[in-house]
């Protein structure tokens, strides 16, 4: 009887990524939300005593000069990778390492994964930010992966998907 094989090696899977706004987009929305709720309340007849108006104005403002520039930043970057997606050079690449940020989105860390890219002009090293679930990274590292890359700065890439 022959010995039972082994499991087949586990292939990292690309989970559905977070809005390439980043998370500052959407914090950005919710404090503007906030201050024109403020701003709403400021409007209506009897929604603050007399003496508190005043205040509540210097909050409304806090919250937009808080919100505006994040909301502002978020969709610049949207716009940019929609660029990339559409006008990058797309490129393969290999996983050679991952490091994590130290920062998570909904409980899974952001990874800065280093890849190894051949280029038009030669083989490169590069960096991009990933979102992965932690046991999915050791089988992210050696992976071939379809980048897009800047066509005026070839370092800059965004994750396509897997080769």
């Amino acid at each position: 009887m022959l010995p039972p094989m082994p499991p087949p090696p586990r292939r990292w899977t690309r989970s559905p990524q977070p809005s390439a706004r980043g998370a500052g987009f959407n914090v950005g929305l919710i404090f503007g939300l906030i201050g024109l709720a403020l701003a709403v309340r400021l409007l209506v007849p009897g929604g603050f005593e007399d003496d508190e108006i005043g205040t509540a104005w210097l909050y409304v403002g806090g919250v937009f000069v808080v919100a505006i520039p994040l909301v502002v930043r978020g969709v610049r970057m949207g716009r940019h990778a929609a660029f990339l997606r559409e006008h990058g050079l797309e490129l393969v690449g290999r996983v050679t390492d991952a490091n994590r940020t130290g920062i998570e989105i909904g409980d899974i860390p952001l990874f800065r994964l280093t890849l190894e890219i051949d280029g038009p002009s030669g083989r490169y090293t590069t960096t991009c930010d990933e979102v992965l679930p932690p046991e999915d990274v050791t089988a992210a590292i050696g992976s071939e992966v379809r980048v897009r890359a800047n066509p005026s700065d070839p370092k800059e890439v965004i994750l396509v998907g897997l080769v």
